[in-house]
């Protein structure tokens, strides 16, 4: 899915995708902080209501129908923030007031005109409690027209859908950027594949459970099987970000066989202001272990795939292995009777 987010400077900036033919443009007031003109960074006080609204403008010659969904923010595998509609149950704990639970109409869906132009409103309403830090999500424009994915065989997905969004980040204090910290925690570690098993191992999962987000993160992961002290996988990441109240999946990837057994994991974290430390002990279980190396293809020791580049590699070397024999076979043959003929 082609997605574009809107972030720059210019007044009003519509968010466009090459080929998308739509273009998205928050309707801002005048109470956005730091003058930020291209997405929504309000101040808002609690019980206050605030309508969100943007300009969707269809620019090709029919009709279409886009999905307008607000979202809240998550941490992604690859070390950025997302924005992408996702299920409320693949959510942090700490995430207990979401920025989708503000609205009485977080999804809509809107029919265009060709050549037209239609503003989509998304009303808010904050607790009378108000809320700590700052909520981070998006709005979020699917185009839906256009042919949803398509499996083309062979885990491959053909998507031509275009997706836009424009941020929506809303705090109750002025300084909740500065003032509010990250409160990191070591969440669940276990062996698993990310990507559509296109790459897995030991997956180490971070929490940031305060409503701030992280945008300078640096982590070093080590685990080692219990008793050894060689770490056996590693990972080092830097300038990775993490969304407000989210969890950040970490996968230490693998190119050889996991092995049952139990296993510790050293996690050392920092941000410009700040250091953590982990340690734990997991366990990988034989089914675990088994689910794992499959998924990878790869086979009890075994250095690399067992299907599809490594596999011919095996059968290359066996047929070689036939035709040598066969070789030292015949020579033999030929060996025995020249000599039978040279005795008589």
């Amino acid at each position: 899915m082609a997605l574009t987010f809107g972030l720059g400077l210019a007044q009003h900036q519509s968010v466009q995708a090459a080929g998308a033919e739509f273009s998205v443009t928050p309707v801002l007031g005048n109470d956005q902080i730091n003058g930020v003109t291209d997405y929504f960074n309000l101040l808002v006080s609690p019980s206050q209501t605030r309508d969100l609204q943007v300009q969707v403008e269809n620019t090709s010659k029919e009709a279409k129908t886009f999905v307008v969904t607000l979202t809240n923010a998550y941490s992604q595998s690859n070390g950025e923030i997302g924005y992408e509609p996702k299920d409320q149950d693949d959510v942090d704990p700490s995430l207990t007031a979401p920025l989708t639970s503000f609205s009485s109409k977080p999804k809509q869906e809107v029919k265009v005109a060709a050549g037209q132009t239609q503003t989509v409103t998304i009303p808010l309403k904050v607790p009378a409690a108000g809320f700590t830090g700052v909520k981070l999500g998006g709005i979020h424009v699917l185009d839906q027209s256009v042919s949803a994915p398509a499996e083309a065989g062979e885990g491959i997905s053909l998507n031509n859908q275009f997706a836009m969004i424009i941020g929506v980040q809303l705090q109750t204090n002025a300084d909740a950027v500065v003032t509010t910290q990250p409160d990191l925690k070591l969440g669940k570690v276990a062996a698993g594949t990310e990507n559509n098993n296109a790459s897995g191992g030991v997956i180490v999962t971070l929490r940031n459970v305060a409503p701030i987000y992280i945008d300078d993160l640096k982590a070093t992961v080590e685990v080692t099987k219990k008793g050894e002290s060689k770490p056996l996988l590693t990972r080092t990441v830097t300038q990775w970000s993490m969304a407000p109240n989210s969890s950040l999946p970490l996968t230490l990837s693998t190119e050889k066989e996991l092995e049952p057994g139990d296993y510790d994991v050293k996690v050392n974290v920092a941000t410009s202001d700040k250091d953590w430390a982990f340690k734990d002990q997991f366990t990988i279980k034989a089914q675990e272990a088994k689910k794992v190396n499959q998924a990878l293809g790869l086979t009890p020791k075994s250095n690399g795939p067992t299907s599809g580049s490594g596999s011919w590699v095996w059968y290359l070397v066996g047929g070689m292995a036939v035709v040598i024999v066969g070789l030292a076979g015949g020579m033999v043959w030929w060996w025995r009777r020249s000599r039978k003929q040279q005795a008589a």
